[in-house]
């Protein structure tokens, strides 16, 4: 063998430093592969000699002749020929100098690090399964065995393996606590120079050619194991396979309005990739209300954006099964990959393969660059958006232009309907269809005002500019703003814009649209004064349509809808309200020419100054008239278009309603929505990285198992955790905090290798819980938690935590409180008492299990103690009421948050739900984030002065106002600093959830309730008549004095039955841990 060559490499394409040894026998092979190659090696390799570049020979002289004064020339020599073979761009890029400096695609790609090692080694093909036979010196098994050559790398927390050929990336496994890099001694008898690289996911084994080149890849091994990617080797808290962070910007955010604006701004930022896992996502959900720009902040525009801006978007949902849930996550995924190529989305398990009936993947995340991670309880779906209003009702306006979208015949611009005649010979539209197809397929007099050709070359694309409308087309057709839809209104005044600007000019956004439209009203009648009275209700948002409007006035818009044959007019002076004699097609569009009606009365009432809300900062003045024309929505007074009005107590999705998002699921006039309260975060930098990583885990099992051959969805790398700084402008009102990310996962939802199973968010949870010294605040969907009787089914130690550290305040005469806020009943549809109420009634038995009920219960073994369970636990939900159409109407506050705050100090935000199914790693996958606060605040515990943390401490405070009706005032800060003193618990807590259930339970009869014991009362409170029935003015008079949502939990209701699935109902066949 020659003498060994220290080689540094270093060029401007590349922009790194690397070493590498090679020996002059390498240096010989390299120039004559170099000079010799087949022309399929490179694609520049068919030129001829004469034309390719030369390079300098290599010493030819042999190693043994060469004299030690000799050794500097040689080495100039060579540090010449490989300035020339780099500074040669047909040089560089050959194959055989990529493999010859060790060098491939992602050697010095982006954020992913420093190059690391790599090179062409043996590989045992396929997932191991090395049979004991090998563990001898077996020819024939040796024989048998694949071994192939692959580009092997590590980099700082991971290694990978790509194809030599296509430079395709074949699979990426993470460094984690589970590493080992060893000889196993199946293979260490034949092939002494080969080594097992174990994980958590699987087995890589590599074969070596040279000792030398063994000997350098282990020594590189413990070198990064001991650096970069011992972050990752080491044990951590509760099991994770993540390190506690410090310094991290984190920030949380209270239901789904705020966090949803805040997931599409981070969207809007993405400049490389986004990651989504959810288990239901709905792509037409809007992100940002009310809506004013049209379908702009629709889920699945936003990501069409960015795709088309390059952005790689990356989305992974729950593959439900259909008969059980109504998801529909293949349609999810059909219209989002149908936006553009970009769009990847999996579904995972396939449960007959697998055999994974019961469980599902449950995480919520958006990853923005691995830079922005979102986490929490929200999906991006219908029914999430809420604030803390909470509102029941939402019969607002739809569209002041009352579209095709919102009904069969739609108005044309002059307030009449668009003749039978002319609708059947317009050709067919695709429902999906770009805008320029749209427009082709119209008659000329409807076209948009642009030329064909310029639609034709497919120069019209959404936030491009474009010309002006024709001035002179306006000016032909102008009429009173008052016989004008909104539609002729905006094109009003898009065309007295182009009469004020330049053709050239970007065409107005839709906030300067309004106020042109409120300007041009100006001019030709009268403003109207007076504002419509509002319906009562605390939280109602919009006027209902029907007979509370007032659309009188002598600037009233009058309008004719086609009802068969017959034109019929509707104008204000008729006060025309939607009878019951009507039908029901006549009353649902008399109320929608209303709405119209009041939508353009009230934008010219505001004035030229007024801007929609959330516009002013959410616009980026460059909205065009494609982003207008394309989109069947463009002003909604309504925050809840078509399926997200839901209430899924009253009415479940199904998997066809689903396909159908513009659609109503419930008829707004009679059912109120259902609020949904909920807990979301997000955190920067290094915590985005670590919940990047879990993802892109889970990701590349996924393709192994499902899509390993198909080149459409690639494997993910995560990038380094040198390079994840954030702008500053970014992390405002964030804080810093340590973070760890917690999670629930096993071999079935994250590829694990058989028997390893990860459960650190329950590990969290019991150990926070051993540590508090002065409260527990919980807000969960559920809380089934048994573990004093270990014959039953449910095996989560939360309960036994939370026992044990009551058990020691009671001991030891501690102030103690545990609150914990869920929902009044499960959100799943069916009555109690009845056939369809079964798993309804199900879910119930197994939390009143945990809670009161059963002999081995929370509250039943702290009475077995002599220790009152109300002294230190307190139970809630929280509810809310409103009106429809002059009808009181009440429903629960949907409780959706997996929240614990512990001592205003530290708090777990997540996915995972307090039962078996999210805490034991082997069901449901779940992720969440464990957060302790570095900044602090002065307030009070147990009347004593305390330093409560920022971050956790601020947001139970905040969490308190709502539930308490005091969000609004400051002199309430107060009240709530102190969570255990006997004056707010007793005193304002607990008094103030007692009173509202009575009056809830007086004005409305609601359930549950702790008088209905069993199914013979509650059949006969059914058939009572309740105040809100009889006597409205005096039910109205007594809802005067709720304050806020909260509501205490009727601990007693149906305490006589049995609550188990009856025999031979569809929920008895399923096992009881389905339900736990």
């Amino acid at each position: 063998m020659g003498e060994l060559v220290q080689t540094s490499a270093r060029e401007t394409p590349m922009d790194g430093d690397f070493r590498m040894m090679r020996t002059t026998a390498d240096l010989d092979e390299f120039g004559r592969n170099e000079t010799t190659g087949s022309d399929d090696e490179n694609p520049k390799d068919h030129l001829s000699s004469d034309l390719k570049p030369r390079l300098p020979a290599l010493p030819k002289r042999i190693d043994f002749f060469i004299t030690p004064e000799q050794l500097e020339g040689r080495r100039v020599k060579l540090e010449h020929f490989f300035q020339s073979l780099l500074n040669t761009p047909l040089w560089r890029e050959h194959p055989e100098t990529l493999r010859f400096l060790e060098v491939s695609e992602l050697s010095f790609m982006g954020e992913l690090g420093e190059k690391g090692k790599e090179m062409p080694l043996q590989k045992l093909s396929g997932r191991v399964r090395i049979p004991i036979c090998c563990s001898q010196n077996n020819t024939f098994c040796d024989i048998l065995s694949r071994w192939k050559e692959r580009w092997i790398l590590v980099k700082d927390t991971y290694y990978a393996y790509m194809s030599t050929n296509s430079s395709r990336i074949a699979n990426v496994l993470l460094f984690d606590r589970d590493i080992k890099i060893e000889h196993d001694r199946r293979y260490s008898v034949r092939h002494s120079r080969s080594i097992v690289v174990r994980n958590s996911t699987r087995d890589l084994v590599l074969k070596f050619g040279q000792q030398r080149d063994l000997d350098d890849w282990l020594k590189y091994f413990q070198y990064v194991l001991s650096t970069s990617a011992a972050q990752f080797v080491r044990p951590h808290p509760y099991g994770s396979s993540f390190p506690v962070r410090d310094n991290v910007p984190a920030k949380w955010f209270i239901d789904g309005a705020p966090y949803m604006s805040a997931v599409a701004d981070a969207l809007e930022l993405a400049e490389e990739e986004i990651f989504i896992t959810d288990w239901w996502l709905s792509p037409e959900i809007y992100m940002k209300r009310p809506i004013t720009e049209g379908e702009r902040w629709r889920l699945d525009r936003i990501l069409q954006r960015r795709a088309e801006a390059g952005v790689k978007i990356y989305v992974m949902l729950y593959k439900e099964v259909p008969i059980a849930l109504g998801i529909n996550s293949h349609y999810s995924k059909a219209v989002l990959t149908s936006r553009h190529p970009n769009i990847k989305v999996q579904r995972h398990p396939d449960h007959l393969g697998q055999n994974i009936w019961l469980w599902s993947h449950h995480e919520k995340t958006v990853i923005v660059d691995q830079k922005i991670g979102f986490f929490g309880g929200i999906d991006l779906c219908y029914g999430r958006w809420d604030d803390h209003l909470y509102r029941l009702t939402d019969t607002g306006p739809i569209d002041g232009s009352l579209t095709a979208a919102d009904e069969k015949e739609p108005l044309d611009p002059n307030g009449g309907t668009t003749p039978t005649s002319l609708r059947s010979s317009l050709p067919p539209v695709k429902e999906d269809a770009p805008p320029e197809e749209v427009e082709l397929q119209k008659r000329p007099e409807h076209r948009d005002t642009r030329s064909s050709q310029n639609i034709s070359a497919g120069r019209w694309r959404m936030g491009q500019p474009f010309k002006a409308a024709n001035a002179t087309d306006a000016q032909d057709k102008t009429q009173s703003a008052g016989n004008m839809s909104m539609a002729a209104l905006v094109r009003a005044a898009q065309n007295k814009a182009a009469e004020d600007k330049p053709a050239s000019t970007d065409i107005m956004n839709m906030a300067a649209l309004v106020r042109a439209v409120q300007n041009k009203a100006a001019e030709e009648r009268q403003p109207i004064t007076g504002r419509p009275s509002r319906p009562f209700g605390r939280r109602s948002i919009s006027m209902p349509a029907g007979r509370s409007n007032n659309v009188n006035g002598p600037h009233a818009i009058e309008a004719k809808v086609r009802f068969g044959d017959d034109m019929v007019a509707i104008h204000p002076s008729h006060k025309k309200t939607a009878d019951k004699k009507d039908s029901p097609k006549f009353r649902r569009r008399t109320k929608m020419l209303q709405n119209a009606i009041r939508l353009t009365r009230t934008t010219s009432q505001r004035g030229p100054e007024y801007v929609p809300a959330n516009t002013s900062d959410e616009t980026d003045g460059n909205a065009t008239e494609a982003d207008l024309d394309k989109m069947n929505i463009k002003v909604s007074g309504r925050l809840w278009l078509g399926k997200d009005y839901c209430n899924e107590v009253r009415k479940a999705f199904s998997t066809e309603s689903v396909e159908k998002p513009d659609d109503d699921q419930l008829d707004r006039n009679e059912v109120p929505r259902m609020p949904w309260h909920d807990i979301g975060g997000v955190m920067y930098e290094h915590g985005a990285r670590d919940l990047a990583r879990h993802f892109i885990q889970r990701w590349n099992a996924c393709k192994v198992e499902k899509n390993r051959r198909d080149d459409n969805y690639t494997f993910l790398v995560p990038k380094s955790y040198d390079t994840c700084d954030v702008s500053p402008s970014i992390l405002k009102g964030s804080h810093s905090c340590r973070t760890q990310v917690l999670r629930s996962v096993c071999s079935w939802s994250a590829g694990l290798q058989p028997g390893k199973v990860e459960d650190s968010i329950h590990q969290a949870y019991i150990q926070c819980i051993q540590s508090a010294k002065h409260y527990i605040y919980i807000e969960n969907q559920f809380f089934i938690t048994l573990d004093g009787d270990k014959r039953s089914v449910v095996a989560n130690g939360i309960g036994e935590a939370l026992f044990q550290r009551l058990k020691r305040a009671f001991m030891n005469n501690e102030t103690f409180r545990v609150y914990v806020v869920m929902p009044m009943k499960p959100g799943i549809e069916g009555e109690y008492g009845t056939d369809a109420g079964a798993a309804v009634q199900a879910v119930t038995h197994w939390n009143y299990q945990s809670i009161c009920r059963g002999g081995v219960s929370l509250c039943e073994r702290l009475e077995k103690l002599g220790a009152d369970p109300w002294k230190y636990l307190s139970f809630c939900g929280m509810r809310t009421y409103g009106e429809i159409d002059g009808k009181l109407v009440s429903e629960l506050i949907y409780i959706h948050s997996k929240l614990m705050i512990v001592d205003d100090l530290y708090a777990i935000i997540g996915s995972a739900n307090i039962n078996d199914r999210s805490m034991l790693g082997l069901r449901d996958s779940e992720i969440g984030v464990l957060i302790k606060d570095r900044e602090f605040d002065d307030s009070m515990m147990n009347c004593q002065p305390f330093r409560s943390g920022q971050f956790c401490g601020r947001l139970r405070r905040r969490l308190m106002k709502i539930c308490l009706g005091t969000w609004n005032d400051r002199n309430s800060d107060a009240a709530v600093a102190d969570a255990i003193s006997e004056e707010f618990f007793h005193g304002v807590w607990n008094a103030t959830a007692l009173r509202n259930e009575q009056i809830y339970e007086e004005v409305f009869g609601s359930l549950p309730a702790d008088f209905v014991s069993d199914f013979l009362k509650l059949t006969d409170w059914g058939k009572k008549q309740h105040l809100y029935q009889t006597e409205a003015s005096e039910a109205k008079e007594r809802l005067k004095d709720i304050k806020g949502y909260l509501c205490k939990l009727s601990l007693d209701f149906l305490k006589d039955e049995n609550l188990t699935p009856a025999f031979r109902t569809r929920e008895s066949y399923l096992p009881s841990y389905f339900w736990t």
